[in-house]
């Protein structure tokens, strides 16, 4: 056998299908660098089923496909294809030439191919191991893998002497067998589940096929009734039908009866629509009658209040212009004030013109001054004229400036009087936007204050929520938790007495005294194991030192021992170990040279006991004085100290010596705690203790059922709470929002107003 061709497409660096023949005396693949001869490697690997890219220098399955590069684009996926030469038979093959291919796709599937044959990983890996080849054996010889080889320790070099000596596929084989034995193993667990599961139903469902078939029958009986009843039913609706035909006919004839009157009652309700009709003609034109009369009045109306509020206007603008009289003639008073004074004025320059006039008669009479002052008085003259005639243009444009002035302050009293009541408008409105602003504002402070209330209100409300929250999770996890205590508190119960019921580890003796009717059975008081209590955390000391005693039957008398041990022989029905209690010969309660202390030396075994009195004596015997101490190094000390009377002397831990003749020691088969079921005496302690447990956690789970409820409701009446509070938060916040625009509007109503006056006044 050998490798005699290898063919690759799309394996990573070769993209196209490539493909080699190996035969006879080619032993290398050369190349530079980069070439390919490790991904050739990593091809055989690959095909011979590796599965794990670190071995193939790659991440993750796609990291084997052609990703593209110069000019080609990826490709979509992987083959490579192995031809080995079995003309030997080397492969337990029929073929001559056995191929094998893997393909992978960018989608993550993966294919194999026998022959040209699609076939399972599975079936690949046991062909190669069948030809002693595959990825994981030391047909593929990578770096490094010489030195590993010769480094490994003997156990690990075996898997390379099994590889050479071809028995991977059997124990490929093998471990498929261990696989299947165990899946099939798992499937009768599972199968046992189910039928345990299904037996208990097959009673329920063999009364519900029983119900199923009375029903069955019940349900034809009905089907029959049903008929009966039915065919009644009809009968009886057909003689009511035939009736319902003979009434029919009847009511016919009086239909037609009726119809005839019905058409005389036609004929005069027709009169009486046409005399409705004409009626309501008339009615028409005096209601259109007196549409218009009311119309002429109410035109009449309207014009009379026309009429009285132009009165009312007249009288008015009468009034007004009487108070622009005055103001006229105040202000014609004061024109007049100024005409005078320029009248005045003219005076004075007529005065002044006089006496110029005199002067220049003078200076006339004078005819020798000079000229210069002659010169000099008519330029006084020529002055004096300007003077005069600038004045009598002073007194034109005063007498025009007076009735500018009159038109003006008319005109200014009508603007005055507007402005006035402008003024005493807006001084009302802003008062009245004062008055609402403030009201306003201090709506707006009490529904802020009433809002910031509801929410502290409603925050204090969600921390109790979180609050009740947090203590409905602790009340329910504390009932989840006391549920679970009790399901494991029962489900212990239920343990032991299954094995109180299955009496394991009793003798058959004992069994067969204990499961006998108590009338067929003999007397007895019962087992020593059920008789007796033991102080917590010595029950494997006291069943050491009872030893086989524990499940000793107790009867009252030596007489009683005698005869149930004669109704086991008759029945056959094995051995028992008796005890009596009426005798107290050989019993006793101290052990000479020991003191108890209570730490190294606990307790004499038969002061760790109470059980009844009578019981009490029997055991006295059995026990012979046992002490119960801390470990194995105390016990050996107080068997050396009691080695001239000895005694047992017993661990907690179950190890026992007596003196120098014999000693038990070890390790216990369980953990020796409290109420384990390593220790009988625990057990049955368990089982006198856990209905008392359960009851009272019965009462736990009703006492936190009840707070959890209450817890429940309380959140409920929070929650509640808080929907109403957020109802009222939101309808507060309106209402705030609310006088908040209107105090924004009133305030700019306020500044217009404001503005209005100022600009007024």
């Amino acid at each position: 056998m050998y490798l005699k061709r290898l063919e690759l497409q799309g394996f990573k660096s070769f993209a196209p299908r490539t493909m080699l023949e190996f035969s006879p005396g080619i032993t290398a693949i050369v190349g530079p660098n980069g070439s390919g001869k490790s991904n050739l490697a990593d091809s055989i690997r690959w095909v011979l089923g590796e599965q794990s890219m670190r071995q193939l220098r790659g991440k993750k399955s796609d990291d084997v496909i052609f990703a593209g590069g110069q000019g080609r684009a990826p490709m979509q996926m992987a083959q490579v294809g192995l031809t080995l030469d079995n003309a030997s038979g080397w492969i337990p093959s029929e073929f001559s030439e056995v191929s094998i291919a893997r393909r992978s796709f960018r989608s993550g599937e993966m294919e194999y191919l026998s022959n040209a044959q699609r076939v399972r990983l599975k079936d690949v890996l046991l062909l190669l191991a069948q030809a002693r080849i595959g990825h994981d054996s030391y047909t593929v010889v990578g770096q490094g893998m010489i030195d590993q080889a010769l480094s490994l320790r003997a156990e690990e070099r075996r898997a390379l002497f099994e590889d050479a000596a071809g028995i991977r596929g059997f124990q490929a084989q093998r471990t498929d067998a261990e696989q299947k034995l165990n899946l099939t193993q798992t499937n009768l667990s599972r199968l046992g589940d189910i039928i345990g599961e299904i037996e208990p139903r097959l009673g329920p469902l063999a009364e519900q096929a029983r119900r199923a078939h009375e029903f069955s029958g019940a349900r034809e009986e009905l089907t029959r009734l049903l008929r009966a009843w039915y065919r009644r039913q009809w009968r009886e609706s057909q003689a009511t039908r035939r009736a319902a035909e003979a009434s029919e006919s009847q009511l016919g004839e009086r239909i037609q009866g009726l119809q005839a009157s019905l058409a005389q009652e036609d004929e005069a309700a027709r009169d009486l629509r046409e005399r409705r009709e004409a009626l309501i003609g008339e009615i028409g034109v005096l209601r259109r009658e007196r549409s218009e009369a009311s119309g002429r009045l109410q035109t009449t109306e309207r014009d009379l209040a026309v009429g009285k509020e132009r009165l009312a206007s007249l009288a008015r603008q009468r009034s007004d212009l009487d108070g622009e009289r005055e103001q006229q003639v105040e202000a014609v008073d004061v024109a007049r004030a100024h005409v005078g004074a320029l009248e005045a004025q003219i005076t004075q320059a007529e005065q002044r013109a006089d006496a110029v006039a005199a002067q220049v008669d003078r200076l006339e009479r004078e005819q020798h001054g000079a000229q210069q002052e002659q010169e000099r008085v008519e330029a006084q003259l020529r002055a004096a004229q300007r003077d005069a005639i600038q004045a009598q243009t002073r007194i034109g444009s005063a007498q025009t400036e007076l009735g500018r002035l009159q038109r003006q302050l008319g005109e200014r009293n009508r603007a005055l009087a507007t402005r006035r009541e402008a003024v005493a408008t807006a001084q009302r409105k802003l008062d009245a936007a004062n008055g609402q602003h403030e009201e306003r504002r201090v709506a707006f402070e009490q529904a802020r204050g009433a809002v910031e209330a509801l929410v502290a209100e409603r925050d204090a409300l969600a921390r109790e929520l979180t609050d009740g929250q947090v203590e409905i999770e602790r009340l329910r996890g504390a009932t989840a938790d006391a549920e679970r205590e009790r399901k494991a508190a029962a489900d212990r119960l239920a343990l032991l007495e299954e094995w109180r019921r299955s009496l394991d580890g009793f003798g058959d003796g004992a069994q067969s005294l204990l499961r006998a009717p108590d009338d067929e059975r003999p007397p007895m008081l019962g087992v020593v194991s059920q008789l007796i209590t033991v102080a917590e955390g010595m029950e494997l000391a006291v069943e050491a030192a009872l030893g086989p005693f524990l499940h000793a039957v107790v009867v009252e008398r030596a007489e009683d021992a005698r005869q149930a041990a004669a109704w086991l022989r008759a029945g056959g029905a094995g051995h028992a170990l008796f005890l009596w209690a009426s005798d107290d010969a050989g019993g006793r309660d101290e052990a000479p040279g020991v003191a108890v202390d209570g730490q190294d030396t606990l307790a004499l075994a038969s002061q760790a006991i109470r059980t009844q009195s009578g019981v009490a004596r029997a055991l006295r015997r059995a026990l012979a004085g046992a002490v119960i101490v801390r470990d194995l190094a105390v016990a050996e000390r107080v068997a050396a100290a009691t080695a001239s009377n000895p005694v047992p002397v017993v661990t907690l831990a179950g190890e026992i010596i007596c003196g120098r003749a014999w000693m038990r020691g070890g390790v216990a088969a369980a953990p020796a705690e409290a109420g384990s079921d390593a220790s009988a005496l625990g057990r049955e302690r368990d089982l006198r203790r856990l209905p008392g447990e359960l009851e009272r956690l019965a009462g736990e789970i009703d006492e936190a059922h009840a707070r959890h409820t209450e817890a429940v409701e309380r959140q409920a009446e929070r929650r509640t709470r808080e929907t109403a509070l957020a109802k009222s938060i939101q309808k507060a916040e309106a209402k705030a929002q609310d006088l908040a625009r209107a105090v924004t509007a009133l305030q700019r109503e306020q500044e217009r107003a404001e503005s209005e006056v100022h600009v007024s006044e």
